[in-house]
């Protein structure tokens, strides 16, 4: 299977202006910029370096652009300034009609994605792999339709549910999930797999032109077999409580702006 690699570093800009420090030219920047500002950003972890080589943190989504793409956090250490809280995030892409019922684990774990994460805490910007579109041979297997309809029915599914899966396990399950939904469909599906324990939740919605939701039912819980230690995921909630208390508290500083006015016109007169 054809795969299409590309990184995403923030701390890099290229000279055409873009973050992107290296793509295949499969992948154009505009589809590219979709997928992280629309879709990973909301994944994005708190504190990237405290993302472990064992810490898997990501996604897997569709854009109704043709392609799925896969795509990893990774800990970039200090950026060129000697500044901490440096990320990166690499992103694999495949032509959606090839894709199948493909397991993906093996590329969001493997020496592909692995070997570029490795390289970023040790360089700004990060080295290009000597290619940037290989061919890769993924397990398909189907799986349990009943998994499939429960996306379809309610729109999205919570990995592992009541089943002691392992970390992998959760990660090629969903995967495997994502890529049997029918492909008129768009989905989306974050991850976070640490110490042998995973969480994935895959949402959908029908339509080319839909997004998928983004009242996520993941609350932003940690693994709590991970333990005191657990990192907890942004959710889209977080980022869109956000912007309307910055409203509120605005209109209340407002308030009492116009009130203080009044209190001072008054007692001159």
């Amino acid at each position: 299977m054809r795969i299409f690699l590309a990184l995403f570093d923030p701390s890099y800009i290229t000279r055409g202006g873009a973050y992107w420090s290296w793509r295949s030219p499969e992948l154009n920047i505009k589809l590219l910029n979709k997928l992280y500002y629309e879709v990973a950003n909301l994944n994005r972890p708190e504190d990237p370096n405290q993302l472990s080589n064992s810490t898997i943190l990501g996604g897997f989504a569709t854009l109704g652009e043709g392609f799925t793409f896969a795509y990893r956090f990774g800990n970039g250490g200090y950026d060129s300034f000697g500044r901490p809280g440096r990320f990166v995030m690499v992103v694999a892409g495949l032509h959606r009609d090839q894709s199948g019922p493909c397991d993906l684990e093996v590329l969001v774990s493997g020496p592909v994605f692995s070997k570029v994460l490795a390289d970023a805490q040790q360089s700004c910007p990060v080295p290009a792999p000597l290619e940037l579109e290989i061919d890769l041979n993924l397990p398909t297997s189907h799986i349990d339709p009943m998994l499939v309809a429960t996306v379809l029915r309610e729109k999205c599914l919570s990995l592992p549910g009541s089943e002691g899966l392992t970390g992998t396990e959760v990660l090629s399950r969903a995967s495997r999930v994502c890529l049997s939904l029918p492909p008129e469909c768009n989905w989306q599906c974050k991850f976070h797999i640490e110490g042998g324990a995973g969480i994935a939740l895959v949402e959908y919605a029908e339509g080319p032109s839909k997004s998928p939701p983004s009242n996520s039912e993941w609350k932003g819980e940690p693994i709590r077999r991970f333990g005191s230690d657990a990192l907890t995921l942004r959710t889209a909630s977080t980022f869109r409580v956000l912007p309307s208390i910055l409203r509120n508290k605005l209109l209340i500083l407002i308030i009492l702006a116009m009130l203080f006015y009044c209190i001072v016109k008054i007692w001159l007169l």
